[in-house]
């Protein structure tokens, strides 16, 4: 019940992000347009945020595979990996998006060939 009820109100909050670092404006649903620290706030926003992050790699990677290119970003770690990395980035920019912290990962993770 919880969690078809957290997935109806994902489906619904729909979010348009800026992301500072990036030039362009692009339509972001669930909690990636949210802040790092609404992610860490509680259990509940943590597994949403870990599954989104995650769904999110997930398409970045498809997508690079399909025009492609390297669609195995994250292949040295496993998700629990990427979701550690991602928490920290996070911890430390608590002000900033979840997608700006993931995207800067995945181009890390991208340009060092992991």
């Amino acid at each position: 019940m919880r969690l078809a009820m957290l997935a109806t109100v994902m489906a619904l909050f729909i979010v348009q992000a800026h992301a500072e670092s990036y030039r362009f404006n692009a339509q972001v649903w669930g909690i990636g347009g949210r802040s790092c620290a609404s992610w860490l706030a509680n259990s509940i926003s943590e597994a949403e945020g870990s599954a989104w992050v995650l769904g999110y790699w997930t398409g970045r990677n498809f997508g690079a595979a399909v025009a492609r290119k390297n669609g195995t970003v994250g292949a040295t770690t496993d998700p629990s990996g990427v979701i550690g990395e991602v928490r920290k980035r996070c911890v430390n920019n608590p002000a900033s998006t979840l997608l700006t912290e993931v995207e800067h990962l995945y181009f890390e993770f991208n340009k060092k060939g992991r």
